[in-house]
């Protein structure tokens, strides 16, 4: 397991078999293609349904109640980020 932590605060827990499936690896290189309909897909692979709605109610605004694409998209890019420099270490 990786457990980590993004700059605003959001905790979280990677388990180690996420590396390595392939379902996510494809749902990443949809987006990498522009499909961003894969991105929620992608998120759940990597977090879980749990986690996914701690970093929604994370990233959602207290004004409007929305949920932020680009905070939810800096926090799980920040997240990858965090795990690749775990697998190299």
């Amino acid at each position: 397991m990786t457990e980590g932590k993004t700059k605003s605060g959001f905790a979280y827990v990677i388990d180690d078999d996420v590396r390595d499936d392939m379902e996510l690896l494809e749902g990443f290189i949809a987006l990498d293609n522009g499909d961003m309909t894969s991105l929620p897909q992608c998120i759940t692979s990597l977090l879980g349904d749990e986690q996914k709605r701690a970093l929604y109610d994370h990233c959602r605004s207290e004004k409007t109640g929305r949920v932020s694409a680009k905070k939810v998209m800096a926090e799980v890019g920040e997240i990858l980020n965090d795990v690749r420099d775990e697998v190299k270490n």
